[in-house]
């Protein structure tokens, strides 16, 4: 590795930055009739459920995977995943 290069062998270390408002391929329609179209969009959604609905494995995990996918070390697909996940478990545990 040379002075020009970081550890990625990237040479400018912004290349590997992701931004919270990336895209999805597809659009997430959300419980409250929103349409999640970038990571900040599905964050909000998540920060407007109730603790003990945030604190649930399902969307613990949700966070984690954008978490990632933020610090450029997951695809964005696994946040998509982890989120229709979250959101299919919470609509097979209403009443």
């Amino acid at each position: 590795m040379n002075s020009i290069t970081n550890s990625l062998g990237l040479r400018n270390p912004v290349e590997c930055v992701m931004s919270w408002d990336s895209e999805f391929a597809e659009s997430i329609v959300l419980p409250n009739n929103a349409v999640a179209y970038t990571l900040r969009d599905v964050i909000g959604y998540i920060g407007g459920l109730a603790v003990a609905q945030q604190d649930t494995p399902e969307w613990r995990k949700a966070r984690r995977c954008i978490f990632e996918v933020a610090d450029g070390v997951e695809s964005i697909w696994y946040a998509r995943i982890a989120v229709l996940q979250a959101l299919q478990h919470e609509r097979e545990n209403v009443v």
